[in-house]
């Protein structure tokens, strides 16, 4: 009896080594997904994914079960929309222009067991300029009426008022904007020249350090803040690995935003997005150990149906040493032409290898161009009928 509840002890002592390592699955990894520009009936939006998962099930499962927190930012001409999710809550806060400031309008839902539908629980409006923060709510009651709570505003010093009978009260400032596993921390603060709030949701876990009330093991975190200033919103994820950040800055029917990726204090990626009203344009570089960058993919889409994917690959001196394209044009009959390249470069920067091929306007082309000898032409871009990269430098790319 007594080497049956000590084998018990010993392999319950192990399991909860195991649960409270850093080699599961909670040590900091974030799952990306997405990242590329994508046609819409509103026209064209960035997208991109990131989530983190922990435990066994999220082993078992390849990241599709267990214990997750992730975020999804899409970006449009119109502004940006950054929802958090975490089992079956979610809050979305989509950011507009809103004359010298922006404006915000979040809804926290939550999805119901049996019919599987999303149902709104708290609504949120703010509004950000250089000089105040105007906050309005509205909470569900359990009858279905919407509840509206007393307008707040704060101002550059700090002091938060709430207007009742349209006078206005001191009262302290708004600390859990919403409910529930997302209930959140709300903080407003000013820099030198604006004001900004900020939503931080956040997960913390670590089950060795919890079951010995502190003695073993350590406390590991996720969070997710989404900040909004007066030009736009600022969304960052951060584990204990790794952090993704997207700067999103809105104007007049545009929008630019950067990106940046670094995984143990070193940043791996970068990238910049422009969305118009006519389309967008996103280019991705990847760094090297050294900071060099090592590849540039630049993806480009307009509304009417043309597409644009350029990789180029690049040496540590500087130079271009190949250039991928992948091209595709939907024209007005509804067909869809494409055409791809594959060109190498010299050092110098003169054509080594240019390899084609693709159906146009119904007919096939293909070319092909090496050292000893060339089959067919070199053909010009179809979705801008400029010269392709066989026909510029590599630097004009």
């Amino acid at each position: 009896m007594k080497k049956h509840r000590t084998t018990v002890a010993i392999a319950f002592v192990a399991l909860l080594a195991a649960a409270g390592s850093d080699a599961n699955a909670g040590k900091g990894k974030i799952r990306r997904g997405g990242g590329s520009l994508e046609r819409t009936s509103n026209g064209v939006v960035f997208r991109e994914k990131a989530t983190h998962t922990k435990g066994i099930r999220s082993k078992a499962t390849f990241g599709l079960l267990g214990k997750t927190l992730g975020v999804t930012n899409e970006q449009s001409a119109g502004g940006v929309k950054s929802t958090v999710k975490r089992g079956r809550q979610r809050v979305t806060k989509a950011v507009a222009a809103k004359g010298n400031g922006t404006e915000a309008a979040s809804t926290h839902e939550k999805k119901n067991f049996f019919t599987r539908k999303w149902k709104a629980k708290i609504r949120r409006s703010d509004t950000v300029s250089a000089n105040e923060v105007t906050e309005l709510a509205a909470r569900k009651k359990l009858g279905g009426d919407w509840q509206m709570q007393a307008p707040r505003r704060t101002g550059r010093m700090g002091n938060s008022e709430e207007f009742i009978n349209g006078q206005p009260q001191a009262v302290s400032p708004t600390k859990k904007p919403f409910r529930g596993k997302l209930k959140g921390s709300r903080s407003i603060s000013r820099t030198p020249d604006n004001m900004e709030i900020a939503d931080t949701q956040s997960k913390r876990w670590g089950l060795l350090k919890t079951v010995s009330f502190g003695l073993l093991g350590k406390k590991k975190r996720v969070a997710i803040e989404q900040k909004q200033t007066p030009d736009g919103m600022d969304v960052t994820m951060t584990t204990p690995r790794a952090k993704m950040t997207r700067k999103t800055v809105v104007g007049d029917g545009v929008t630019i935003s950067t990106g940046e990726y670094s995984k143990k204090g070193r940043v791996r990626e970068r990238d910049e997005t422009r969305i118009s009203q006519t389309g967008g344009v996103h280019r991705t570089e990847k760094l090297r150990r050294d900071g060099s960058v090592k590849e540039i993919v630049t993806e480009r889409m307009s509304n009417d149906g043309r597409t644009r994917i350029t990789r180029k690959k690049v040496r540590k001196d500087g130079s271009v040493r190949k250039i991928k394209e992948k091209e595709s044009v939907i024209g007005a009959d509804g067909k869809k032409s494409w055409q791809r390249s594959r060109t190498t470069f010299r050092k110098n920067g003169k054509v080594r290898t240019n390899i084609g091929i693709g159906k146009v306007d119904g007919e096939w082309r293909a070319n092909v161009k090496t050292p000893i000898g060339s089959i067919g032409s070199t053909k010009e871009r179809i979705t801008t009928s400029g010269p392709g990269p066989a026909q510029t430098t590599p630097r004009a790319e």
